[in-house]
């Protein structure tokens, strides 16, 4: 008989549960939103209570303050251009491998699903660079994290503040090579919603899932802080989304499609024990006026030496507080309040409503934060942030 592994809303689905179960009873299993919950195989199990040593929701840890912080951005703009926010996470995994190490991240498969990998060469981190805004599947990455650590061999996961969390429990020690990187998280998307979305898209254009050959949910064509989405095929024909455009960012954005755990997020404010928070620095210009160029820029947060210990080095540093970061993200510490609406839009999915007019009808932008969008992006084309700051003084 097969029984749920925890209370659903509660649940993260980090796979920590499916790694560690030593009969292997424990499976993962598709529900109606396309989110992914452990079940258990009642006939196998043997309540030995390892599932829930290592699960997040059951371990909620005290909230961290990081030691220091700071703005940095990759030297390499061809990089950052390529990058979610300032090019930073190539840095550190560039060093990494430099050092004979491993990188875990999250990539797309030729399905343009989002799941753990690792590289142990420079050329395949690009893979990992820009967020992918859908739930990755974790597989056995805890297992083959274990595996290289246990070697020697200097490791770096990045992942998001529960799948770091996870992967420490899992581990049950800290490791002098291992650094974990997690990210400032807004929530994490459906799958099955992500794959309605772009076959939808697909579809209107004639066009199959083989024939597009890349995806960035963090294009920068507009800037880095007016992204889009922007899906590349071997036709002439592409899709450019900014996020006030876009219906999936839009849905995103507005937390429609989000897990429903990540209303109340058992890692957030340095509970994920991991050693850096990376983050786009929104609202970097009002700190430093030098840092214009739209292009990105990225915040650090670091908890530990680690950095140090391992002899990583960032480029163009500028130290800030963490009241000034907490103000500009707040996210770091405040969970994503859910939508009036959420219950709504899930209600729903899956009916006779195309999904694109389902998110039109409930991602809705109000005229203010139009206003409000279309006033900024302006004046950081023309790079008058600066100016305009000076005159309001």
């Amino acid at each position: 008989m097969l029984v749920p592994v925890y209370q659903k809303e509660k649940c993260c689905g980090c796979y920590s549960c499916v790694q560690v179960c030593p009969k292997r009873s424990i499976t993962m299993q598709e529900d109606a939103m396309g989110f992914f919950y452990p079940v258990v195989d009642s006939t196998t199990c043997v309540e030995c209570g390892l599932c829930e040593k290592v699960c997040p929701s059951m371990n909620v840890k005290e909230p961290r303050i990081p030691v220091v912080s700071f703005a940095a951005r990759n030297a390499d703009d061809n990089i950052r251009l390529q990058s979610s926010s300032g090019g930073v996470f190539s840095q550190i995994a560039d060093s990494i491998i430099e050092s004979g190490g491993v990188v875990f991240g999250v990539r797309f498969n030729e399905r343009f699903e989002a799941q753990f990998s690792y590289a142990e060469m420079k050329e395949e981190v690009a893979r990992f660079r820009c967020s992918k805004y859908v739930q990755a599947s974790v597989g056995e990455t805890f297992k083959q994290v274990k595996g290289f650590l246990s070697t020697g061999r200097k490791v770096l996961f990045s992942g998001t503040p529960c799948q770091v969390m996870a992967l420490k429990l899992f581990l049950g020690k800290e490791y002098d090579n291992l650094l974990t990187i997690d990210f400032i998280c807004h929530g994490v998307p459906s799958p099955k919603v992500w794959k309605d979305y772009l076959a939808e898209l697909l579809g209107k254009n004639s066009l199959q899932l083989s024939d597009v050959v890349a995806v960035s949910f963090r294009d920068k064509s507009e800037g880095w802080k007016n992204y889009s989405l922007s899906i590349d095929t071997c036709s002439k024909i592409n899709y450019r989304g900014n996020k006030q455009k876009d219906l999936y960012l839009r849905s995103f954005i507005h937390g429609l499609t989000l897990r429903p755990t990540c209303f109340s997020c058992p890692s957030r404010s340095g509970r994920s024990g991991s050693d850096v928070t990376l983050a786009d620095f929104w609202g970097v210009e009002r700190f430093f006026p030098n840092r214009t160029d739209d292009k990105g820029d990225s915040v650090v947060l670091c908890y530990n030496n680690k950095f140090a210990d391992l002899g990583i080095v960032l480029d163009n540093v500028e130290l800030i507080s963490v009241d000034q970061v907490v103000r500009m993200n707040p996210t770091l510490i405040k969970n994503e309040r859910k939508p009036d609406n959420y219950d709504l839009f899930w209600r729903e999915y899956g009916g006779s409503l195309p999904l694109s007019e389902l998110m039109d009808k409930y991602a809705r932008y109000s005229l203010r934060e139009r206003v409000r969008y279309s006033i900024v992006n302006l004046l950081c084309k023309m790079h008058l942030v600066p100016l305009l700051k000076k005159l309001l003084k």
